[in-house]
């Protein structure tokens, strides 16, 4: 939790090496794992397929099962991530039936969570997300406090979402509320700046914009403690959008500003030209530029809303504004 994927991956590598070097395989596919995971959170999507392709194949040829529904997890995100939602749910039922072979309600809970997210990241139907989400959620509470609780709450985070996405806001803030409980209970910054972000996406579509600000600060805050992009391109966003409804609008350009460098290393991260395209249609990325396009045509700033559209190398974000109101040098935006 203290926010260095570099030094995790470093960590990882090391460990990986030990084990080989001492003859534990058990210890060695572990290690394997810490690294793929590592490199998700970094944004490195080839480095983790090729892990956890690798570590896939070495897992049943040992028959080590918990290595196997781990590497299919790391597979199945990294599909997620560059958009392809069905070919990540179907690593991730691969991941549930062998949780509900061995009857481990764990693994059924954490594909069903992943599952939601994939509906909900890659293929964008929040109703079909809110449904997987709800259930991984119901299944975390069986298994009791701890650990359990603590993926609760970051289920709640993305039911949250879903249900925001899907306009149900009553539904949005009840998971969003109790998902920040959660978070405040273990003082992680990672689950405390998700679940602050998306109390603020929910004061804004309430027209809450004095709640939304604190809660866009208080993400803002915590992500700047770790060196994750995903999550601070996230939190500078909602801070960006909370400052515009106030009319803060210098103050929401700099958080823009701040939302569109953090992106930027988040898709340079992903990999080449496929791989950035891909991880364009999750999310809200296209919405961050989008929004900060927006507002500087609002501001008269053409020159700078051209310059976001070429940075963005996103062919579909030209068709949401006027043509005469931003032109771009850039023939695949044409």
């Amino acid at each position: 939790d203290d926010g260095s994927s570099a030094r995790a991956i470093d960590h990882a590598r090391r460990a990986w090496k030990m084990a080989q070097r001492l003859g534990r395989l058990d210890l060695a596919r572990a290690a394997r794992f810490e690294v793929a995971d590592s490199s998700l959170t970094a944004n490195r999507f080839s480095d983790a397929e090729r892990i956890g392709r690798d570590l896939l194949v070495d897992s049943r040829r040992y028959a080590d099962v918990n290595s196997e529904q781990l590497s299919l997890m790391v597979i199945g995100v990294v599909a997620m991530m560059r958009g392809n939602g069905k070919a990540a749910r179907g690593r991730f039922e691969e991941v549930y039936e062998l949780g509900t072979r061995t009857g481990q309600s764990y693994w059924r809970a954490l594909a069903r969570k992943f599952e939601g997210k994939a509906w909900l990241h890659a293929d964008h139907k929040p109703a079909r997300a809110a449904k997987a989400l709800d259930q991984a959620a119901r299944l975390y509470k069986t298994l009791g406090d701890g650990w359990a609780t603590e993926a609760r709450g970051e289920t709640l985070r993305d039911l949250a979402d879903a249900q925001l996405q899907a306009g149900k806001l009553a539904s949005a803030r009840r998971a969003a509320n109790e998902a920040l409980t959660v978070a405040r209970r273990y003082q992680r910054n990672p689950s405390l700046s998700a679940a602050q972000w998306i109390l603020a996406l929910v004061a804004i579509k309430e027209g809450k914009a004095d709640e939304a600000l604190a809660a866009a600060g208080q993400a803002v805050a915590h992500a700047k403690k770790i060196d994750t992009p995903d999550l601070q391109w996230h939190a500078w966003h909602a801070l960006a959008r909370a400052r515009e409804m106030k009319g803060m609008t210098k103050q929401a350009v700099d958080a823009y500003e701040e939302a569109i460098e953090h992106l930027g290393r988040a898709l340079l991260a992903a990999g080449g030209e496929s791989e950035r395209e891909g991880y364009m249609s999750t999310g809200r990325v296209r919405q961050v530029y989008k929004d900060a396009i927006a507002l500087y045509i609002k501001m008269g700033n053409s020159s700078r809303a051209m310059e976001i559209l070429e940075v963005s190398r996103d062919a579909q974000l030209k068709q949401f504004f006027d043509p005469s109101k931003i032109e771009t040098k850039d023939k695949k935006l044409r």
